[in-house]
């Protein structure tokens, strides 16, 4: 393995299939899924664990209750007992973005809608900003800078520990950014990024079905 990302929209509505798949997290989790008040947040963040529990299971042949997740200092996720699995997840309103490699890496994904430019103008660098306000489609550029800060913070695992404005991405080589219809999902690795010649894209039920075949249900 040397880097998978993976897409997947969600729906809104919650099933009793939706219910029925929290067995297969931990019971922490569960107990943190049932205290969202939307069911779409819910959806989101439970598909994303599961998404990030096949492939798991996929590539190091683990059981599903054999896998374990821990958080370093700064809240980043890790596979308990396996130091060169590296996994990211992120998710913004109906959609799941992950990456998994053998390095570092972090991933961030964005609907692309109309920005508020003081953000960029009060977070990101000075090149950042006059980057953004001089591109030939503005609201694209503010969520490629802002997606590729959220994958660098999350790939060096500081989160917001370390200040978006204290690098620039625009001189950064291991930043890649892709759209996917009205989304965009940016990936940043240890070192420089690799050509990434395709997207792999789920539906929800398809993502629901490779889970359950992974663990032989």
């Amino acid at each position: 393995m040397n880097m998978e990302i993976y897409f997947t929209e969600i729906s809104e509505d919650e099933t009793a299939e939706t219910t029925n798949l929290l067995k297969f997290v931990s019971e922490e989790k569960q107990n943190k899924l049932r205290q969202y008040r939307f069911p779409i947040d819910r959806k989101l963040s439970l598909y994303a664990e599961l998404l990030t529990r096949w492939q798991v299971m996929h590539i190091l042949r683990l059981n599903n209750h054999e896998i374990e997740f821990g958080i370093n200092e700064y809240s980043k996720p890790f596979l308990q007992g396996h130091p060169l699995f590296h996994f990211n997840i992120s998710h913004t309103r109906n959609a799941i973005a992950a990456a998994f490699s053998n390095d570092e890496v972090g991933v961030d994904i964005e609907k692309v809608k109309a920005p508020d430019f003081q953000i960029s103008k009060r977070f990101f660098t000075s090149s950042e900003h006059d980057y953004i306000l001089s591109h030939k489609n503005p609201d694209r550029a503010f969520y490629e800078i802002w997606t590729k800060k959220e994958a660098y913070i999350k790939c060096i695992g500081m989160g917001l520990a370390k200040p978006l404005k204290s690098f620039d991405t625009l001189d950064d080589e291991s930043s890649i950014s892709m759209y996917i219809g009205e989304y965009i999902i940016s990936i940043c690795c240890n070192k420089p990024a690799p050509e990434l010649t395709s997207l792999i894209v789920l539906t929800e039920t398809e993502l629901i079905s490779s889970f359950h075949g992974a663990q032989g249900n």
